[in-house]
């Protein structure tokens, strides 16, 4: 057969990329490629998914998770797989766990009377687990390319044959014998004809090995980079073991896995036309392993097992005096609130979540929202107004937590209705303790401001304005709602200036001027339907020889 040097070579090479078998794929090749389930069609390197590179001498065995608890940092997860022993010693090869296994949290369950387990322990390797379409187009490629060049390789094979046959017929001819010399010469002329023809193919076909020789090397090349830069670092968890006799076991795998982590997040409901509020707590999970958690249950904690065991020591709580402003009940300070780490998960204590039914997270960044519980609560909602500073009306949600545990602190999203009104930030709220919601403008309510009325007088000696503003709030809603308004009355620099001022079909609700900044404030229910109406009249004073300002 005619084969140069450089095609026995690539021939050699070729083999030992492909040759990789069933059997090896069954019993795992230290620092070789091997897939990681055997495949019913004929086997081709590049077709068998996830890649496992460096798999440890061993039986595979295929595990699935069945459970997974999330805490900050974190993840405890549960595996279970179904195992055949068979009589005797055997290594067990749980392949591709995640890189960020903690060592010292790795058990196995599971085994009896019948089976003893030996060392447990843990080996690098590579894992290739998704393909993208330049690597698919990349091995199809190859594989055509590998294709043509066996077939070539197998006609090579069946014409040397051929012309071995020929020139073995052709030393026949030429030992003589009872054949003619016309004959002899005539098969001797077909012979030496075919050895030609067959010649000139061998060579045809060499010289399209050699040209698909450097292509399949180029295409090997480029692969193999593509791989390096596809895969991740994995561990594979060995486990020794020895069998007395035949038997299946259920072995239930834990670990903890560093990299997944929770933070809680609500969602408000408001329903105005009940003034109840629906509070929905949701827990955003961003896992960053490799393994994807699909269909499990699952359960989100706020332990911290990082932080450590001890109990902490509590430090001081400085409590000081300082000039009251003037703050309403409803945005009043809270106490608690002034603590360190008060809006910490770790600062509520233990708390676990059950999801309901089961839960499929991905991998990488893009994080998944998944509901903890829902809490119906009766809102003591009201509305403010400033129409000095803003023309809108501010919806304020008063809530109490009736749970026996804290709410978590997080973002909370705000709804009227069907309106998103915005984002709002959540601290730990204690078991009965109150929270104050801002949820923003409320269009179902509406403050009009409007100066009706400027009165100047002038006596030569003091001058006075008068000036009358109405106010008209309107309720489109189908109930009673409370409004707190809050109006600033200009304020002397001078006591040269006198201010006075009064209310006209509603009282103040605040009726000295202790406020800072002359803040006046009004508090009414505003039926629906017919506005609700008042005036504030201001008397002004200064004398006549110099000029007012900041009225305008």
């Amino acid at each position: 057969m005619l084969l140069s040097v450089r095609t026995c070579l690539f021939m050699g090479a070729l083999i030992g990329v492909v040759g990789i078998g069933h059997a090896e794929a069954e019993s795992g090749s230290k620092g070789k490629t091997t897939p990681w389930k055997n495949s019913q069609r004929p086997y081709r390197p590049y077709f068998n998914d996830p890649l496992l590179r460096d798999l440890p001498e061993g039986k595979v065995v295929e595990s699935r998770i069945s459970r997974v608890e999330i805490y900050d940092g974190g993840a405890l997860i549960e595996r279970t797989a179904d195992v055949k022993f068979s009589q005797g010693e055997q290594r067990l090869v749980f392949p591709a766990l995640p890189e960020d296994i903690v060592a010292a949290t790795l058990q196995i369950s599971g085994f009896g009377a019948t089976v003893s387990a030996g060392s447990t322990f843990l080996e690098a390797g590579t894992l290739v687990e998704s393909r993208p379409d330049a690597l698919i187009k990349l091995e199809e490629a190859l594989d055509g390319l590998t294709t043509e060049h066996q077939e070539l390789g197998n006609r090579e094979a069946v014409l040397g044959q051929r012309r071995e046959l020929v020139l073995a017929n052709i030393a026949q001819l030429n030992s003589g014998g009872a054949t003619s010399t016309d004959t002899l010469k005539k098969s001797l002329d077909f012979a030496e004809g075919e050895l030609t023809a067959l010649s000139a193919e061998l060579s045809d076909i060499e010289r399209q090995r050699g040209v698909l020789e450097p292509r399949i090397e180029g295409l090997q090349s480029a692969h193999a980079e593509l791989i390096s830069s596809l895969q991740k670092p994995v561990k594979h968890v060995v486990v020794e073991a020895n069998a007395r006799s035949e038997v299946s076991l259920r072995l239930v795998m834990r670990y903890v896995v560093q990299g997944p982590t929770w933070v809680p997040r609500h969602v408000g409901h408001y329903d105005p036309a009940t003034g109840r509020l629906r509070l929905d707590t949701y827990a955003w999970i961003v896992q960053r392993t490799p393994e994807a958690w699909r269909e499990v249950p699952m359960r989100v904690s706020t332990a911290r097992p990082s932080f450590g065991l001890k109990a902490p020591t509590p430090g001081p709580i400085w409590v000081d005096l300082r000039k009251n402003e003037g703050l309403e009940a409803d945005e009043s300070q809270r106490l608690r609130e002034v603590a360190p780490d008060s809006s910490s998960l770790g600062a509520l204590g233990l708390q676990q979540f059950e999801v309901e039914g089961t839960v499929t997270v991905e991998p990488g960044e893009q994080g998944r929202r998944v509901l903890l519980k829902s809490t119906a609560l009766d809102a003591d909602s009201h509305h403010v107004a400033a129409p000095g500073a803003s023309s809108g009306v501010y919806l304020v949600m008063g809530i109490t937590n009736p749970d026996i545990v804290p709410w978590l602190p997080g973002e909370a999203s705000l709804f009227n209705g069907s309106d998103y009104v915005g984002t709002a930030s959540i601290p730990a709220v204690l078991p009965g303790e109150a929270l104050v919601l801002p949820y923003g403008v409320d269009p179902a309510v509406t403050l009009v401001r409007e100066r009706t009325a400027n009165k100047r007088e002038d006596d030569g000696r003091r001058q006075s304005i008068q000036i009358t503003t109405r106010y008209a709030a309107h309720n489109s809603l189908s109930r009673p709602v409370r409004l707190v308004v809050r109006e600033q009355i200009p304020v002397a620099r001078t006591n040269k200036m006198r201010i006075n001022d009064r209310a006209e079909g509603l009282d103040f609700t605040e009726p000295t001027r202790n406020s800072p900044g002359g803040a006046r404030l009004w508090e009414a229910k505003v039926p629906p339907g017919a506005p609700l109406t008042w005036t504030l009249v201001l008397e002004i004073s200064a004398p006549s020889d110099q000029r007012i300002l900041g009225l305008d």
